[in-house]
């Protein structure tokens, strides 16, 4: 599935709940937009083998959200000034991942810019490259 958003002060929500081999692909275009996501899976299920791609390009925007399940992979670029992952709306606590086998890559782009990211489990792979 492919969302595109243009725009200043949009919120936005993804989310997968016992689900297995999605594909999210999201292009966010403006200033001070929210965006939230959950991979979930709970009571003995598991969410395993999807993919979350979000490409923000605009100042202020926030990116938060969490994983539970086994290989997921989450790619998060944000173009622009002041661009946070984490703590806020209404926050998860930035990029949080549970279970196996999961990825984060996270590339913030300009100036001002700030990532949190939490791994538990094993053979998690998280990536923060901020220029």
């Amino acid at each position: 599935m492919t969302i595109a958003q243009t725009g200043d002060q949009n919120y936005s929500e993804y989310s997968v709940k016992y689900g297995d081999g999605n594909d999210l692909d999201v292009s966010v275009e403006g200033s001070s937009n929210r965006t939230r996501f959950s991979i979930d899976a709970d009571w003995g299920s598991v969410s395993s083998s999807n993919v979350l791609s979000v490409d923000k390009d605009g100042d202020t925007n926030y990116f938060t959200g969490s994983i539970k399940g086994s290989s997921n992979t989450v790619n998060v670029t944000q173009d622009g000034d002041g661009n946070r992952i984490g703590t806020d709306w209404y926050t998860k606590d930035g990029i949080s991942i549970v279970g196996d086998g999961n990825s984060a890559t996270v590339m913030q782009k300009s100036d001002m810019n700030s990532a949190s990211v939490t791994v538990t489990g094993s053979g998690n792979m998280a990536t923060v490259t901020q220029n």
